[in-house]
Order: structure tokens, then C-alpha cells, then sequence
């Protein structure tokens, strides 16, 4: 209603979203990026930023459940990776940030003034404190938290229609950092391994990557001139095709940079 407000409108400099809707994607629910974009289109001055997030505050049953549960490693993995869904999908969605609700808790999900038990990328062994615990969530934070630096700027990922099936499943989001090193960040939520063509049409060059199977992956390499051998690759697992091209906006302006990604099976 504020932004509605013209005396309102000029005391808003963003929006702040959660991530519970979600609903850990049970159910085939896809999130609402959407709605990002959409309010992006109409407020391009107006930052969002993903402010509060976290596993394990379902009923069990649903999604991935509640509390912790650090010994099920399939549980773990998979609240990694719905974290790389979120924040991916959220940064390419015109997001400039995403914040985790409790970065350390202990091993049972609190302490909590209303016995509310969640989990955190790190627990702390409460008992005899020598002792922590970090998990995918951690890692699939630090894909972002160490490769996305402040002031880097956006660029649209354009699957290529022969690779859209096979991206169905492998989310995507890249960036072009100050020093022009373009930072790609791919989530591969499939059970098979894929392989990918990143082809940079200006530049007349490619690469090609493999991402493994159910895995979080960081490509490092640089934005404009270099060579495509200079790519660096930080793993957690992933893969994918598609097709890049400059987004612009107020807050994404254009990165002299167009990149395609195709599925090596359909090339």
C-alpha cells in the first residue's frame, strides 16, 4: 500500500520477501520468482531482498520435515539444495541479496524462547560444546557468499531450445563481477550427470563442463578476452545448458557479454 502512496512511495527504497511459501517445494511447488520479476517490472527503483529463510519449520510429512536431523544425510543434502533453489532462482529473479533466518543454532535447533526447532547451516554441540557441525546449507551458501562480490552485475541466462528439457531441473543464475570475471552458479537437481556448451557468440569461443549429478556448481572464468581454459571450477555438484544474454536494468545494467550454453547430447 505504501508504494501506492505517493507521500508514502518516497520513504521506500525496498522490499523484504520470505521464503515459507515454498513450502520446500513438496508438492510441485515452484516458488513465486515470478512475482519478483513482475514487481521488479513495475518498481525497477525498488531493491528486494530475501530477508529470512530456513529449514526444518514444517510438520513432518512435508517437504523435509521439522527441527534437525544431522545423522540423514539425504534430508541434509536435500535442504541444501532447496537452499541453491531459492537463492538462485531469487537473484535471477532481480532479488540483491538473500539472508538465512539462523545461521548457528545447536544440535536439537534452538534455543528457542517458543520451542520453535529449526535447523541452520551450522549447529553447535550444545553439551560439550568442543564440537560443530556444518552442513550443504553452509556450503551451498558459500557458492554465493565467496564468488559474488558487491557491485557485480547480472547477466540473463536464455536456455537454447534443444537444451530446455534437459534444464528443466538445473537452476541457473551468473553474474559479471568488477574485475569482469563472469561468475556462474548452476544447481543440477537431477539424478543424472549432464554436460554443457557455454559458447561465448561474441567472442567465438566455448567451453565445455560436466555437472554431476544432484551437486551445486560454481564456474569461474573471465567475463571478456582471456581464454576459455582460464575457467576455474569450485564443486558441489550440478548440470545443465543454456543460453546467455546482457539483462538491463536500473540495478542490472548491461554486461558487455553474451553467452550460450547448449546440452552436448543435442549438439
Amino acid at each position: 500500500a505504501s508504494l501506492l502512496d505517493a507521500d508514502a512511495r518516497q520513504y521506500v527504497s525496498g522490499v523484504g520477501v520470505h521464503w515459507y511459501k515454498n513450502l520446500d517445494f513438496a508438492f510441485g511447488t515452484t516458488g513465486d520468482f515470478d512475482d519478483l520479476s513482475a514487481f521488479h517490472e513495475d518498481y525497477p527503483d525498488v531493491f528486494i531482498l530475501a530477508t529470512e529463510a530456513c529449514e526444518g519449520s514444517l510438520v513432518e510429512g512435508l517437504g523435509t520435515g521439522v527441527g534437525t536431523d544431522l545423522l540423514d544425510s539425504n534430508t541434509t543434502w536435500q535442504r541444501g539444495e532447496n537452499y541453491a533453489r531459492d537463492i538462485i532462482n531469487d537473484l535471477a529473479s532481480f532479488a540483491s541479496g538473500w539472508t538465512d533466518w539462523n545461521l548457528v543454532l545447536n544440535t536439537t535447533g534452538g534455543p528457542n524462547w517458543a520451542d520453535n526447532q529449526v535447523d541452520a547451516p551450522i549447529l553447535v554441540d550444545e553439551e560439550g560444546g568442543a564440537e560443530f557441525y556444518k552442513q550443504p546449507m553452509y556450503y551451498v551458501m558459500g557458492h554465493f557468499s565467496k564468488f559474488l562480490v558487491p557491485g557485480s552485475l547480472q547477466v540473463a541466462l536464455n536456455v537454447s531450445t534443444d537444451a530446455s528439457s534437459a534444464l528443466e531441473n538445473v537452476d541457473r543464475v551468473a553474474f559479471r563481477t568488477p574485475d569482469d570475471r563472469l561468475v556462474l552458479v548452476l544447481s543440477n537437481r537431477d539424478s543424472t550427470e549432464k554436460s554443457i556448451r557455454l559458447s561465448f557468440t561474441a567472442e567465438e569461443r566455448s567451453l565445455e563442463v560436466t555437472l554431476p549429478a544432484n551437486a551445486v556448481q560454481t564456474i569461474l572464468l573471465p567475463a571478456l578476452g582471456g581464454n576459455s581454459s582460464d575457467a576455474e571450477d569450485s564443486s558441489g555438484s550440478a548440470r545443465s545448458s543454456a543460453s546467455m544474454l546482457a539483462r538491463t536494468s536500473s540495478y542490472f545494467p548491461v554486461a558487455g557479454l553474451s553467452l550460450l550454453m547448449g546440452y552436448l547430447s543435442t549438439w
